[in-house]
């Protein structure tokens, strides 16, 4: 009589087979991407120094200027950041109030009995508004830091522009090949990253379909 095979060898026959197919798919893909981003990297590096040479002593007066620029806005975004952060801190200060407010009338209300439990609680209450409120003020300085700076800088660009207009505007073409070959190479070098985890994932789904199978396997010989 013919051995009837465990019909869960077929699934996971296939389940290998069709993970196998999508690992090696997906390493070709990423050793394409690879070179797509090599490709992209040296058009966007022979882009800028086409522009540079024709443009060179303009770009170096006006570097100043962008980097002044790009300062500011850095400065913006810390800023922003700090602020999120105080207000972040503020939330958690006032429930730390309020659990604190909460406890100190339940010890007030215990009538002057040794409660230690609730006198630690109130403590590590107490410790949490101190805590937060230097969190605040941290925040608050940073925030009011870093938006000095950032107009400051903002400042400092406008008058340098303003000394500095001609050069600004005939180096124009190599700061916008900058950022054009800087958002190619970024976008190249996302696309690597999506396919090196695609293809770590397309591995963990072979790994393990090919341990199913072994069990699977295992379970069958030892039925024998």
């Amino acid at each position: 009589e013919a051995e009837e095979v465990d019909p869960r060898v077929g699934d996971a026959l296939d389940e290998l087979n069709d993970s196998m197919t999508e690992c090696n798919g997906l390493e070709n893909a990423l050793q394409e991407a690879r070179k797509a981003r090599s490709r992209t990297q040296t058009v966007a590096r022979k882009r800028l120094d086409s522009v540079a040479a024709r443009l060179s002593s303009s770009v170096m007066t006006a570097v100043p200027v962008f980097h002044k620029r790009a300062l500011a806005q850095l400065y913006q975004v810390r800023s922003i950041e700090a602020l999120r952060a105080y207000e972040s801190a503020h939330d958690a200060h006032e429930r730390a109030k309020k659990r604190n407010d909460e406890l100190e009338r339940e010890l007030v209300a215990s009538s002057g009995k040794v409660d230690i439990e609730l006198m630690e609680v109130c403590a590590e209450a107490m410790r949490e508004v101190s805590e937060t409120t230097a969190v605040k003020l941290r925040a608050t300085e940073v925030h009011e830091r870093n938006t000095r700076r950032a107009v400051e800088a903002t400042a400092e660009a406008a008058g340098l522009e303003r000394e500095r207009t001609s050069a600004v505007k005939k180096a124009l073409p190599w700061f916008n090949a900058k950022a054009l070959g800087e958002a190619e190479c970024a976008q190249a070098d996302e696309r690597v990253s999506e396919l090196k985890l695609a293809v770590r994932q397309a591995k963990a789904r072979y790994e393990a379909a090919l341990r199913a199978l072994n069990e699977i396997s295992e379970e069958v010989h030892a039925r024998r």
